[in-house]
């Protein structure tokens, strides 16, 4: 389905699973192009970058999809586990303050938790609370 952008996505997720980051890349860049308004397709794109070890260009992808899905747990919680592993969340990294401001205008969201209780428990947690990071590729379920 050439104008499918789940289409795209869920073969750029198969891709993804066998590690094949630069085919991941370029169906992701067709689903976001479909569906330029649909969150989970700026997330995925942003992601695909954020794994590809390019987690600047991979930013403003993150935010406009967080912004467009702010209650979007599974979503958020991927994106900002990969800016962590990534270390753009490190103290003083300019990326807190726009996070902090982004999560300020979704009081009360996902967005709004998950920014906030990274940046205050990151250290701890490594990252997203293991209670709310998503699975990687070819994991089970979650315990507990």
């Amino acid at each position: 389905m050439p104008r499918s952008a789940k289409a795209h996505l869920n073969y750029s997720v198969m891709k993804g699973a066998r590690n094949d980051l630069e085919t991941r890349l370029a169906s992701n860049k067709i689903a976001l192009e479909l569906a330029p308004q649909w969150p989970m397709a700026s997330v995925y794109y942003a992601d695909t970058l954020c794994r590809m070890h390019r987690a600047p260009e991979a930013i403003e992808h993150y935010k406009r999809g967080f912004s467009m899905g702010p209650n979007d747990l599974s979503l958020i919680a991927l994106g900002l586990q990969c800016l962590w592993d990534e270390k753009m969340l490190v103290s003083g990294a300019p990326l807190r303050d726009e996070l902090e401001a982004l999560k300020d205008e979704h009081p009360g969201s996902w967005l709004d938790y998950l920014v906030r209780d990274i940046l205050e428990n990151g250290e701890k947690n490594n990252g997203v609370d293991p209670k709310q990071r998503p699975r990687g590729y070819n994991e089970g379920p979650k315990d507990g």
